[in-house]
């Protein structure tokens, strides 16, 4: 499995450069991941299918950068968490099966990178059937991270097409314990490689097209894309 590099970047790039590298990757067959941060600390990212309007009043407050995202999920405040991406290639069983089987197995990644730190999280159980929550994290969808008090601490969404599927994930940085976040992310890649029959590799930064990621870049800050709903 392929690691890219630690970058920051606006809003709109961070989710351009997550779909090409799901549409555009030049080693397709590889899985890859990333973590990410967000030079704008005012960046708020919102589900494929939600609302613009009723993003913009559960905000409740004025933010610089807000995009909907390719993915589905809820709405997340970008101010202070983990933020990573997933990409599963076609040749995966992943790709065809279950996507909350995905779900699932990726935040158990989540926890057992918490659990070597002996911060107590565990995957939620229940079934709520209440509906999608508008906002992400404050009410807990099943296999959703929680802490032993009930409070979700990580959530994901996901996007499938004929190029593979994307997982796009945010983890609450605020815990009530330290967390010493490149030993995290290195049992968490470790076990997401696993999944996948290999090691975690840190790869270069991949060759993207400037034009076409310039393209996509306009198209999510674009108001046809964010508004659309």
């Amino acid at each position: 499995m392929h690691v890219l590099p630690y970058r920051k970047d606006h809003a709109y790039a961070n989710m351009a450069t997550d779909l090409l590298l799901l549409e555009n990757y030049p080693q397709p067959e590889q899985p890859r991941f990333r973590h990410y941060g967000w030079t704008n600390p005012s960046a708020w990212s919102f589900g494929l299918s939600q609302s613009w309007e009723a993003t913009l009043k559960n905000i409740g407050q004025h933010a610089d950068e807000v995009v909907r995202r390719p993915t589905g999920g809820g709405l997340v405040d970008h101010a202070d968490d983990y933020t990573y991406t997933l990409v599963v290639p076609t040749t995966s069983p992943a790709y065809r099966g279950n996507p909350s089987e995905l779900y699932q197995l990726v935040h158990e990644k989540i926890v057992e990178g918490f659990a070597a730190q002996g911060i107590p999280a565990t995957l939620y159980q229940d079934l709520n059937t209440d509906g999608l929550r508008p906002v992400c994290f404050t009410q807990p969808e099943r296999f959703d991270i929680v802490l032993p008090d009930g409070k979700k601490i990580a959530g994901a969404a996901q996007k499938r097409n004929r190029y593979g599927l994307l997982v796009q994930g945010s983890i609450m940085r605020a815990l009530p314990w330290p967390v010493k976040w490149d030993a995290f992310t290195e049992v968490f890649t470790q076990g997401l490689a696993k999944y996948f029959d290999g090691k975690p590799e840190p790869v270069e930064w991949p060759e993207m097209d400037p034009e076409l990621l310039s393209e996509k870049t306009e198209l999510f800050r674009s108001a046809a894309w964010n508004q659309r709903r």
